[in-house]
């Protein structure tokens, strides 16, 4: 009996420095990454952009060309104006007849369709 408790206390301590190497592998690993996220991609990032705002100080922009482009821009996108009254109703022919109360059989579509308008 005790060599099996002195055994079990033996695999405990050289389990726990296994586990204990394994965390704090685990936490250099974590620490990296971290420094690495939000340490070096930011100054990296700061640096792209001073890099490019100098660049683009030194363009020249034609106001005038500029403010065409955006006009003919806008003009490509506005839609044209529907005139309503010129379209045909597509559910014009199909119709049903309001339904009474006392006649539950009479489901027919008309034979004429009813003229309607369109809104304005």
């Amino acid at each position: 009996m005790p060599n099996q408790a002195n055994f079990s206390v033996i695999l405990a301590v050289r389990y726990a420095k296994i586990t204990i190497a394994l965390l704090m592998l685990v936490g250099v690993i974590w620490v990296a990454f971290f420094l690495y996220d939000n340490l070096y991609k930011p100054i990296t990032q700061a640096m792209v952009t001073a890099e490019l705002k100098a660049k683009v100080v030194l363009t020249n922009v034609n106001k005038k060309e500029l403010t065409e482009v955006i006009d003919l821009i806008e003009k490509n996108t506005k839609l044209p104006t529907l005139d309503w009254s010129s379209l045909a109703d597509p559910f014009a022919g199909n119709r049903l007849p309001p339904s009474s109360s006392s006649s539950s059989t009479n489901n027919k579509a008309p034979t004429t369709s009813p003229a309607v308008t369109a809104p304005q």
